[in-house]
């Protein structure tokens, strides 16, 4: 009565679950793991339900192959959505392997006396054998967080407890000579109890990863300018801060672009808010096709924008932002209603190793003012050790080592 009871438990506890992570899934569509961990729920749940429904059952062949199968779906489920979510791939060929063999391992040992050591053995380690693919993805992936390294030991604790039920089953004497009588055993109440506990751990390790993810995913979309995709003006920081403490720890070089849109009042005046719009969003979508992995770009005002550009000097910047001014001036914002030319005016610097970023951002702000202070749609640069007059003439040494290109026709494609 008490291991019937401990099971019937377990299946509830495996619909709520099973509840849950259906919730996650349909909350956030992202979330394609917790999809595959409710699938593994309703496998779980039936083949927990078939169990229940042994004692009753005249002939069990079948329903013995049916609950060890749909437990080992479940298993599978819970490695694949560990795959999904650490490799980001599903692991078809070892878990179709990993399945078959165990399978057909079952069939095989399936006329095995129930009390024998090698059958439990064989009927275990396969469930135990589908549990560490997925533990293996964990630890291939993981972040070496706390809430990672919870949830690897954690699953590792749930592969490596179906081991420990053979030697179990022997000291508590059997799980009965037949499967109708498997409920009525000690081992049936240690070894559902034991089942109970590690469910309930893996689960709520499951369901804290999900959570956490799903709230990254809510704070990256808050931390995202809608109009322009770039990050906005405090994420902008944040990051910024993060990139400066790594490149400061590498000690590689790293430069600060500042863009601004050329007379952008004028162009909300004359097309509308609609065509500006559509300006921001293009200019944004033109910096993330020129972002590298690692460079952080913001929207830090209406029509400014910032971008740092780590393990980049100042000449490469200044080309990066040449290459930008060039193909922003080609695009067409106005649906070819006018010969409007959508322009943006760029400022230079490379940062000191540990300098504070507020110190290169004046200095990349000043560049930007001889920009536009030298008719607009230009780059100016300014060097650390450069200042006052020296950097207004270096800046016109510059203007003839990159010269402005102002002979593109409106609404050519974005290009590099």
């Amino acid at each position: 009565m008490g291991a019937s009871l401990l099971l019937a438990i377990n299946v509830a506890l495996g619909v709520a679950i099973m509840v849950s992570f259906l919730a996650f899934g349909l909350f956030d569509r992202n979330q394609k793991p917790a999809l595959w961990w409710f699938g593994a729920c309703v496998a779980g749940v039936a083949s927990g339900l078939i169990e229940y429904s042994m004692p009753s059952v005249e002939y069990t062949a079948i329903a013995r192959l049916a609950i060890f199968t749909c437990f080992a779906i479940c298993l599978a489920c819970v490695s694949i959505g560990l795959w999904l979510r650490y490799l980001r791939r599903i692991p078809v060929v070892p878990i179709t392997i990993v399945l078959v063999v165990a399978i057909v391992s079952y069939i095989l040992i399936s006329e095995l006396p129930r009390s024998s050591l090698l059958r439990a053995f064989i009927y275990q380690g396969s469930y135990s054998a589908i549990a560490l693919v997925g533990v293996f993805a964990v630890w291939k992936g993981m972040d070496r967080s706390a809430l990672d390294r919870t949830l690897f030991s954690v699953l590792l604790i749930f592969a490596l407890n179906f081991l420990m039920k053979p030697p179990i089953m022997v000291l508590l004497g059997g799980n009965g000579g037949v499967a109708q009588d498997y409920l009525s055993t000690d081992y049936a109440m240690v070894s559902q109890t034991m089942m109970a506990i590690v469910t309930i751990l893996t689960a709520f390790a499951l369901g804290l990863r999900t959570m956490a993810d799903i709230l990254g995913t809510i704070q990256k979309r808050s931390d995202i300018d809608r109009l322009s995709g770039a990050l906005t003006r405090d994420a902008f920081h944040r990051e910024v801060s993060r990139s400066l403490w790594q490149s400061d720890r590498e000690r590689t070089p790293k430069a600060l672009i500042l863009c601004d849109l050329d007379h952008f009042k004028s162009v909300n005046d004359t097309f509308g808010h609609q065509v500006g719009d559509l300006v921001i969003a293009q200019f944004g979508a033109l910096l993330e096709s020129f972002r590298r992995p690692g460079d952080v770009v913001g929207r830090i005002g209406g029509e400014e924008f910032c971008v740092l550009l780590p393990r980049c000097d100042e000449g490469t910047a200044r080309l990066f932002a040449e290459q930008l001014r060039s193909t922003f001036e080609t695009l067409d914002a106005t649906g070819g209603r006018s010969v409007h030319r959508c322009t943006a005016s760029f400022g230079v610097t490379e940062m000191r190793p540990g300098e504070a970023f507020e110190a290169a951002f004046s200095r990349a702000d000043k560049a930007l003012y001889e920009a536009k202070s030298a008719g607009r749609n230009c780059v100016r640069s300014a060097r650390p050790d450069i200042d006052g007059q020296d950097a207004a003439a270096q800046n016109a040494i510059e203007q003839h080592e990159v010269p402005k290109r102002r002979s593109f026709a409106v609404g050519g494609r974005m290009r590099r």
